[in-house]
């Protein structure tokens, strides 16, 4: 006998990383007949009660019904009959005082009952259309950062790609009827996006590298360890996300050597310029000359710079 549910379906049920609407609606193409329907809440009851431990009354079943166009929650049906008016099983979990439907079934549940979600719902939880327009706000300022990315010929290539994929991802959200392959594609180019995002993130900002290009351009000869500092510091900064390195941090990335002469603190870089290198403060200053975006407070630094 043919399961009610498919594998991938089940899968979703104890999803670990978070329910995707585009994910959910691959795998659940179509309503559910009412046997699919009651596995699917058996199966979504089973894996929140485990969840909780066991706890009593922390996970129930109960209904939601669609009454004059708006959806009603009752969390305890014990001796109630059924409704005359479209219902469906539903599971709730209960989070400090008040109970939730649970995340699956509450992105299933409308069209179950063919509620109209351009209606708000009662409950105060965002429709379908309040969704894709939040998603369609959020990618439209990615395309904005991309388009004042191409600009840079570093940047030019997965600018133009996170420009068209949020493009793409926009103009699919504001479909009527979208199919499951628009929805494949979809997902697709919010994936391809993404990973577009996060290398043009990783590399070491524009307006920072340009500063330091500038800062070497109008002073004077720097000391071949200064060139070497101002190397090493912008490595780091290529590798941590743009993030520009503190005194303590830059000496441990780049390996330099500190040892006490008659008292202080002194960096060595690898027997450049003398022996003895220069002391700490002397190298916090230097760091500070070459414009990395930590700023200088009066005092003394603090522990960990």
């Amino acid at each position: 006998m043919k399961p009610l549910l498919s594998p991938a379906q089940l899968a979703l049920v104890s999803s670990e990383r978070g329910l995707n609407y585009v994910d959910v609606m691959l795998e659940f193409p179509k309503r559910l007949a009412k046997r699919e329907w009651d596995a699917l809440v058996r199966a979504v009851y089973s894996h929140q009660v485990t969840l909780s431990r066991r706890q009593r009354g922390v996970v129930v079943i109960g209904r939601c019904v669609l009454v004059e166009g708006r959806i009603l929650y009752q969390t305890h049906t014990k001796g109630i009959k059924p409704p005359k008016e479209p219902w469906a099983k539903a599971v709730f979990v209960r989070r400090g005082l008040t109970y939730h439907v649970e995340g699956l079934i509450r992105l299933l549940v409308e069209r179950q009952l063919r509620f109209d979600s351009t209606q708000e719902m009662p409950s105060g939880i965002a429709t379908l259309e309040e969704h894709k327009r939040e998603l369609q706000a959020q990618f439209s300022q990615y395309r904005k950062f991309a388009v004042e990315r191409l600009g840079s010929k570093v940047d030019r290539a997965d600018a133009e790609t996170l420009e068209d994929t949020c493009r793409e991802v926009i103009d699919l959200l504001g479909m009527n009827c979208p199919t499951p392959a628009d929805m494949q594609q979809l997902a697709w180019s919010a994936f391809e996006g993404g990973k577009a995002l996060a290398r043009i993130k990783s590399r070491p900002d524009p307006l920072l590298v340009s500063k330091l290009t500038k800062a070497e351009k109008f002073s004077e000869r720097r000391s071949v360890a200064t060139e070497m500092l101002k190397k090493d510091a912008l490595a780091y900064i290529s590798s941590h996300g743009g993030n520009a390195p503190t005194t303590k941090q830059l000496i441990a990335f780049a390996g330099y050597k500190q040892h006490k002469v008659k008292g202080q603190v002194m960096v060595s870089f690898t027997g450049i310029e003398n022996e003895d290198g220069i002391t700490f403060d002397a190298f916090r200053k230097r760091m500070e000359s070459l414009e990395l975006g930590n700023k200088r407070r009066r005092g003394r630094p603090r522990k960990g710079e």
